[in-house]
């Protein structure tokens, strides 16, 4: 059974407590504020293993088959490449397609023969008909939640990509030919999406390849504080939940959903006036009365209050009580309050406990790889920064 979760609302009332204040409008947007900038400062302090993910990608091979004409002004679309012979494949929206050494960037496929390239790439006057071309995708969006990553390895044949600096990656992949087997990888903001990374390949793959990595992730983000209208009934060994004047939506998807005793009292955290009686995920809205959790309930209620909140996606045992910390260090930031001695030597310890529970190895450190198996003393937790 799953330890007791921390939710945003949580967080918020541990602040307003923390505060000593009521929860007016400008209270609660103190807090909030305070909560926001501890939940991204704290799960960015640290390369918590509990972030840690596996992800994959799969390339594409190069595509040649048939003709192009590049149209520059004039036609159905600016800027346009059409193609005789063949049919794009789907993910030539993400391509770069290659005339003779010239690499150019498709902006856009507007149908199955006719891709629109970018304004500030293209070949800038028209190319006749019967021209040959190369088309790769060397360029995959990381996943949403990537915040950085690691052992990029292709899948099968044991090779592990370097990583190299962006401008380095541009350099190479500029003045080198033809796609073939990727040997380095790099990191950048993906020209296509706003706000996100993507993975950068040189050479392009020139066949599909796997990748697999591992990346540390971004936290779920909080956005649903409380929900709390109608009333919930549930079942002993049942996964699901009835509501009745609820309407619960896709937003609410992945919070905790805690269910009361009565039909009276919201339930609270466990440090609340009416501690849940029961909590658990909601993996799935079916409709606006409907949901599916993560865990059978272990009690049959009928008509009782409920309250949905994100949960602050963490380990509870070894970084709630730096989180909680970090939101008090946040407010005080925030209500220009004086930090106290005590207060910055509960801090630094609370960080320090956190970093030492987060070391997950129990053999013997070593500051070198002098022995097989051995921890680098540099994997180990490292001091809070305290300037």
């Amino acid at each position: 059974m799953r330890g007791q979760l921390t939710t945003y609302r949580d967080l918020i009332e541990y602040g307003l407590d923390y505060l000593g204040v009521d929860s007016s409008a400008e209270g609660l947007r103190a807090v909030r504020n305070a909560v926001q900038t501890a939940y991204r400062e704290y799960t960015n302090s640290h390369n918590w293993n509990y972030f840690y993910q596996r992800g994959r990608f799969n390339t594409v091979g190069q595509y040649v088959t048939g003709t192009i004409q590049y149209t520059h002004t004039g036609g159905a679309v600016e800027r346009m490449v059409t193609l005789t012979g063949g049919t794009w494949p789907s993910w030539a929206q993400f391509g770069t397609l290659v005339v003779g050494v010239v690499k150019y960037s498709v902006s856009a496929l507007v149908n199955s023969t006719t891709l629109q390239l970018s304004e500030n790439s293209n070949p800038g006057a028209d190319l006749a008909a019967g021209t040959s071309y190369i088309l790769y995708q060397d360029i995959y969006p990381l996943p949403a939640d990537f915040r950085r990553g690691d052992e990029f390895i292709l899948v099968g044949q044991a090779w592990r990509l370097s990583q190299v600096h962006p401008r380095d990656w541009l350099s190479m992949q500029r003045l080198s030919q033809g796609p073939a087997t990727p040997r380095s990888y790099s990191i950048a903001g993906d020209p296509r999406y706003f706000g996100e990374l993507a993975c950068l390949f040189f050479p392009a793959p020139d066949q599909q390849y796997t990748v697999d990595f591992l990346y540390v992730r971004r936290p779920r983000p909080l956005t649903t504080e409380l929900y709390s209208t109608g009333s919930v009934s549930i079942q002993a060994g049942s996964y699901g939940v009835t509501g009745a004047g609820t309407n619960w939506t896709q937003q609410h998807v992945g919070c905790a959903v805690r269910v009361s005793s009565d039909g009276v009292n919201l339930p609270t955290r466990i440090a609340g006036s009416n501690p849940a009686l029961d909590e658990r995920i909601i993996l799935a809205v079916n409709t606006s009365t409907s949901a599916t959790v993560d865990n059978p309930w272990a009690e049959t209620l009928s008509s009782v209050k409920h309250t949905l909140s994100d949960p602050a996606d963490l380990e509870e045992g070894a970084m709630m009580t730096g989180l909680l910390r970090e939101v008090e260090k946040q407010l005080r930031i925030v209500r220009r309050m004086k930090t106290l001695p005590d207060e910055k030597a509960e801090y630094e310890a609370a960080m320090f406990r956190a970093w030492e529970a987060d070391a997950r190895y129990l053999q013997t450190r070593s500051a070198g790889e002098s022995q097989p198996y051995r921890p680098r003393l540099a994997y180990m937790p490292r001091g809070p920064d305290i300037s």
